[in-house]
């Protein structure tokens, strides 16, 4: 599915959001920055696409993904970019990691803003393959109301894990 149809996969952020503290909501400029993909800024990675786990209920969760192709000597080295994974339960999240960590001729993973407590290193076949690392974001908070009046904003700092398979 276009990776920038956030319609079909708002739901289940929202669902996933109410029940992790700092998860941010969004509103629908929100998603729009979420599902942004500025051909001139891939930096040769492919068009951001979009996965979703589904059964009879309805979507049970999603992850937006990049390929980057790259080839070492005889052998691909392409690069998995995913952006984001969220579900609803572990077996829609487990499907969605064995889909992304699937794809043909790609020998790395890359994924963004995993929570501390996401079972995917307890999943790994090989866990000495992976190569946690966590970077510090830096998040601005401000409403419309405060920003006309030029009153201070709360900024905190996040540390989000990036894991490198």
């Amino acid at each position: 599915m276009p990776a920038d149809d956030w319609k079909i996969t708002a739901e289940v952020y929202a669902q996933v959001a109410a029940q992790r503290p700092g998860m941010l909501v969004r509103d629908d400029r929100w998603w729009r920055k979420a599902v942004r993909d500025v051909p001139s800024m891939r930096e040769g990675r492919s068009a951001l696409r979009c996965v979703v786990a589904e059964d009879d209920s309805g979507v049970r969760g999603y992850a937006r993904y990049a390929t980057k192709q790259d080839w070492g000597p005889g052998q691909p080295k392409g690069t998995v970019i995913v952006r984001e994974v969220a579900a609803l339960d572990g077996p829609a999240r487990a499907l969605l990691y064995r889909f992304l960590f699937d794809q043909d001729l790609m020998s790395q993973v890359d994924v963004w803003n995993v929570a501390v407590d996401d079972p995917l290193l307890f999943w790994l076949e090989n866990v000495r393959s992976a190569t946690p690392r966590w970077l510090d974001a830096l998040y601005a908070v401000s409403t419309r109301s405060r920003a006309r009046r030029n009153t201070p904003c709360h900024i905190g700092r996040v540390s989000r894990p990036v894991l490198v398979f």
